[in-house]
């Protein structure tokens, strides 16, 4: 029998038999076909019904859903006000550009605030926080105070504030999240804490400033003189040796030719130097800023550094390398002159002449007045005559000062000089200096590299006038001396006789006294250490004229009076 496949309208398959009749063939196909149709018409029933149960429930949903999510935004003139339901949970809030409550920085608790308000309220936090650094540096007895202006200061109020201001804010659309975040807050404050941070760079340039005055050269054993001791000089010996002091100072005694103690050369200790390490300085100084000690007291660290000599190391250095003598009167008639060279040695004792220094004597010694304690003696006037002045005498020390700073060779230059109109009789003729107040002066420089230490006294019981000039002596050990030699005598003309008719006839007096004149040549003598020549330097020809006497004599009767002399 052959079967063949049919599906009904449910899809499910049927089988026929082969061979069976038409009737019974028609009847089963009538039977199918009517089952076929009520199983369709049941199957459209049945999904119709579950249609509209789901669109029921959808329905039900959309609403409850948008029942529990909802929201109102209102703007307002200062922002905006949210409220409504999420998935159920109500919300409700304003957002008017202030801070919420629950947010503190440093302390201060900005809910609430505006953003500018919150700012200026930190700036002054900012502001008294600044001001309480005081970083100090402690060289020694000196402090030097770092303020915030050298730090380099920079502070995050602004990140600060942003990050804050975004707290309940958080969420661009789910104002809701925004509205639990709030409530949190509340609960569970945030606190900010600002940074202050500073510039190493700053630091160091700062501390560069503090070493530029703490850093400090190694002071050499430098030299001082006086003419007095002080109260731990003993010098009651007469002993030429120098004394050594506790400090480390050698004091040597000048002495004159005639033993008195005339000055004092002090050969005194240096100073160490100081050099201050600034990257450790810098590193302390911010190390401490970072923990937060603002008030720190850091001592600076030192690296010191020796003076290269010693006081001993320059005793030897300066020696005598000059001296010169000359002798005045003293008696009763020469007293004020004498008193005069004496009152300008005490002046010019101890006088330093440093490298390229030029030291005018009138300037140094200063004005010859009686107001200034200069008494009358006599002085050369208009080349012919003496005549009583302030002062008068003063010469003996310019003359005598002149050969010894000759006698310093080369490393000493006389750059202004005047002679006598005649010849002096304390120095050799050609040799002799004079000075004036308003007039002639007499100025040395120091070529050399060293300064040169003049000393200088006047004997008034002996009548001798001393100077001592010390120094850097010659490498060779060779020195100087003075020499002049007249060249040529120049006669006066015959004398000059002024007849006087108030005068009695045969009564004469002498106005002016006829003097020779001289020309002379000056001379430098280099000697060697033992005392060999090694040359005659030629320095000047002086040229003092001659003056011509004059005789004041009587030509009245014999009734005149005799003049009072």
């Amino acid at each position: 029998m052959e079967v063949s496949y049919l599906k009904n309208g449910a899809g499910h398959e049927m089988n026929i038999v082969n061979g069976a009749s038409e009737k019974k063939k028609g009847r089963a196909f009538g039977i199918a076909f009517l089952s076929c149709g009520a199983a369709f018409i049941l199957s459209g029933a049945l999904l119709l019904g579950t249609d509209l149960l789901i669109k029921a429930e959808k329905k039900r949903a959309i609403k409850q859903y948008f029942a529990d999510n909802w929201e109102e935004v209102q703007t307002l003139p200062n922002g905006k006000s949210y409220h409504g339901m999420a998935e159920g949970e109500e919300y409700s809030y304003i957002d008017d550009g202030r801070f919420y409550d629950g947010i503190i920085v440093e302390g201060v608790n900005i809910g609430g605030m505006t953003y500018d308000d919150a700012r200026s309220a930190l700036i002054k936090v900012v502001e008294n926080k600044l001001n309480d650094i005081s970083i100090v540096v402690s060289v020694g007895d000196a402090c030097m105070a770092l303020g915030a202006s050298d730090f380099g200061m920079t502070v995050n109020v602004n990140d600060v504030l942003e990050k804050a201001y975004y707290l309940g804010r958080e969420s661009i659309n789910d104002h809701a999240a925004n509205y639990r975040k709030q409530q949190e807050l509340k609960e569970n404050p945030v606190e900010f804490h600002i940074e202050y941070n500073c510039s190493r760079e700053s630091i160091e340039k700062r501390v560069e400033r503090i070493a530029d005055f703490v850093d400090t050269k190694p002071v050499e054993p430098y030299i001082t003189v006086s003419q007095r001791p002080s109260a731990n000089d003993d010098t009651s010996s007469g002993d030429d040796s120098p004394v050594i002091r506790d400090s480390g100072t050698i004091v040597k005694t000048v002495y004159a030719d005639n033993g008195k103690a005339i000055g004092y050369i002090y050969y005194n200790p240096g100073k160490k130097g100081y050099v201050m390490d600034t990257e450790s300085m810098t590193d302390r100084i911010v190390e401490a800023f970072n923990n937060g000690d603002l008030d720190a007291v850091i001592t600076a660290d030192l690296t010191e550094s020796e003076p290269e000599k010693t006081p001993q190391d320059i005793k030897d250095s300066i020696v005598l390398i000059s001296s010169y003598t000359s002798e005045f009167d003293v008696d009763e008639k020469h007293h004020n002159r004498a008193r005069n060279v004496q009152k300008g040695a005490s002046i010019l004792n101890a006088c330093v002449c440093r490298p390229g220094e030029e030291i005018s004597f009138n300037k140094y010694v200063g004005p010859r007045t009686e107001a200034g304690g200069w008494l009358p003696a006599p002085g050369i006037v208009g080349g012919k005559e003496y005549e009583d002045s302030a002062g008068g005498g003063i010469c003996q020390v310019s003359g005598t000062l002149y050969n010894a700073l000759l006698q310093c060779g080369p490393r000493m230059k006389i750059t202004q000089r005047q002679h006598h109109s005649w010849p002096s009789s304390y120095v050799p003729i050609g040799l002799d200096a004079t000075v004036d107040t308003n007039g002639p002066d007499l100025k040395w420089q120091n070529k050399s590299k060293e300064p040169m230490y003049i000393f200088t006294y006047a004997d008034i019981k002996k009548g001798v006038m001393y100077v001592y000039i010390y120094g850097v002596p010659e490498e060779d050990g060779s020195y100087y001396e003075t020499y002049a030699e007249i060249e040529e005598e120049l006669q006066p003309e015959e004398p000059l006789y002024i007849e006087n008719p108030l005068w009695r006839a045969g009564y004469e007096r002498v106005r002016i006294t006829e003097r020779i004149g001289y020309t002379a040549k000056a001379y430098l003598m280099h000697y060697d250490k033992d005392g060999e020549l090694i040359e005659q330097l030629y320095l000047y020809t002086d040229k003092y004229s001659p003056v011509r006497g004059e005789i004041e004599i009587g030509t009245g009767d014999a009734s005149q009076p005799i003049p009072p002399r």
